[in-house]
């Protein structure tokens, strides 16, 4: 960081453009893991002896900690910062042989440029670094760092912060889809989806606040307001003497799945509902995560009288082994296959084995996204037991629920 604040001091008094590249190592972690710190500072010190054998007049090479390097390129253009950058990595393409075995790296490569991208050292590193993120998720494996990436961090960042300022203040809510029964046309039940309307950023979609709570760590807590809230709606329309028919079904994402005491928390939180009003949806993904665990939860969940329902089903990888043993009473057909199984065979007859599939099994099956009537009609002929769509009716708050169904 000396060396940096050094350099770009020099090129501000010379009108000199200065480069950073900030290269991060591909797959070492898992090596350092599996194979042990010492093989793990054995391939680091092969790594950086290959790093520091490209270095040419005008740079200077450092090694930040853990598997980060950071090149400073002295008076530079993007053109020769690229060409460096491709210096760097291809001293990685031969396999490294340590230990009578032989490992693959290579390395995400994130650059700024000075003073194009930063005036200040810090700030040229902190755009390095917000580049190197980028390019960890593209295929390129490299990103040159841009305005654009500092305004997203930026929004971000404020995103982060409102949401969770949200959850603490309670200024959530939640909307409830009908599901009915294809065989008498009755509502059988609802799906509580989460909702976010912030002051300042208007609506919020799930798909975009959902994995914000996933990296931020607080899904748990989301999923906890999510149940608190269901139940208390639940509460709600029995006062007004409209007892909810059916189950009110409740998201758990999969990291409330890795709690072992998550039937505790569950039956805790719904102590003032009836079991038997409150199911559970639980992702096919989710639950594979840790399969003899989720055997286990959804067990207890189920000796606790909540149903269980598997989401999304036929869009992860669930192993039918697995599948019986789980304590689900329901599979949910997931919406992609639904809206195309008029016009495609194919998933005409993904939708067909799921039902059959269903039945051996001795569960039921709920249709998602059914926005037609010719969809509900060939379900029906399957032998689908439920379903909820826009046909059927939109998400709505608990009051306009009530008004409608109840």
């Amino acid at each position: 960081m000396e060396r940096l604040e050094e350099a770009c001091e020099q090129a501000r008094l010379r009108g000199n453009c200065l480069g950073l590249l900030y290269l991060d190592l591909q797959r070492f972690r898992q090596i350092n893991d599996t194979q042990g710190h010492e093989l793990g500072d054995l391939l680091l010190a092969e790594i950086a002896g290959r790093f520091s054998a490209q270095v040419e007049p005008g740079e200077f090479i450092a090694r930040l900690g853990g598997d980060e390097f950071m090149v400073l390129l002295t008076d530079t253009r993007p053109a020769a910062m690229a060409h460096a950058i491709e210096r760097y990595r291809s001293s990685l393409m031969a396999p490294i042989r340590l230990s009578e075995r032989s490992f693959s790296i290579s390395a995400s490569v994130g650059a700024a440029l000075f003073p194009r991208d930063a005036d200040t050292a810090q700030s040229l590193f902190q755009h390095a670094s917000i580049a190197l993120n980028h390019a960890k998720q593209d295929s390129s494996r490299t990103r040159f760092f841009t305005a654009t990436m500092a305004d997203e961090l930026h929004q971000y960042e404020i995103l982060q912060l409102r949401f969770s300022e949200a959850l603490a203040k309670d200024k959530l809510s939640l909307a409830f889809q009908p599901q009915f029964s294809l065989k008498t046309g009755k509502l059988i039940g609802a799906e509580a989806l989460c909702r976010w309307h912030d002051e300042i950023l208007g609506h919020v979609s799930p798909a975009t606040f959902i994995p914000l709570a996933e990296e931020q760590g607080l899904i748990c807590a989301l999923g906890e307001w999510v149940l608190e809230a269901a139940c208390q709606q639940l509460m709600t329309w029995e006062r007004q003497g409209k007892p909810f028919p059916g189950r009110l079904s409740v998201n758990v994402s999969a990291q409330q799945m890795d709690d072992p005491r998550l039937a505790e928390h569950i039956q805790r939180i719904a102590t003032r509902v009836p079991p038997g009003k409150l199911g559970l949806e639980l992702t096919e993904s989710g639950l594979m995560r840790n399969p003899e665990q989720t055997v286990r939860v959804t067990r207890a969940l189920c000796r606790a009288g909540f149903s269980l329902a598997i989401d999304d089903f036929g869009t992860g990888y669930s192993s039918l082994s697995y599948l019986k043993r789980f304590a689900a009473d329901t599979l949910k057909i997931d919406m992609s296959f639904v809206k195309d199984m008029l016009k495609s065979s194919h998933d005409h007859a993904i939708v067909s084995t799921i039902i059959a599939m269903a039945q051996t099994l001795g569960m039921l099956t709920v249709a998602e996204g059914v926005e037609a009537a010719e969809q509900a009609e060939a379900l029906s002929a399957l032998g689908c037991t439920g379903v909820q769509g826009f046909h059927f009716g939109r998400p709505v708050d608990g009051d306009t629920f009530a008004k409608q169904w109840l």
